[in-house]
C-alpha cells in the first residue's frame, strides 16, 4: 500500500479546485471581478495551486502509463492516424 496516492491525491485536489471556483463566482458576483482578481486569480497560492495540479496529472499519467492510450482520448486525432494523415489534421477545424 503506496503512502501517497497519487491518483486520489489528483482527484481530491481537483474536487477542492472546482468548489473553490464555484465559491469565488459567488464572491464575484457579490464583490465584482476586481477584488476576485486581487484576491483569488492573482494571488501566488491560487497560481501554485493550479500547478500542483498540473504537475499531478503529468505525474499520475506517466506513472500509470496513461500517454499509451492517449489516441482513445482524441478521436479525432485516433481516426486521422488510422487513415493514414497527419496528426494534427483536425476535421473540425475545417472552414
Amino acid at each position: 500500500m503506496h503512502l501517497f496516492n497519487l491518483k486520489k491525491s489528483l482527484v481530491s485536489l481537483y474536487i477542492c479546485l472546482v468548489a473553490l471556483l464555484a465559491v469565488v463566482t459567488f464572491v464575484e458576483h457579490v464583490r465584482g471581478t476586481e477584488f476576485v482578481e486581487k484576491y483569488v486569480y492573482h494571488t501566488v497560492w491560487f497560481c501554485c495551486l493550479w500547478g500542483v495540479l498540473a504537475a499531478l496529472a503529468v505525474v499520475v499519467l506517466v506513472k500509470r502509463q496513461l500517454w499509451r492510450h492517449l489516441p482513445a482520448l482524441f478521436p479525432n486525432i485516433s481516426k486521422a492516424m488510422e487513415e493514414g494523415k497527419d496528426p494534427s489534421f483536425l476535421s473540425w477545424w475545417e472552414p
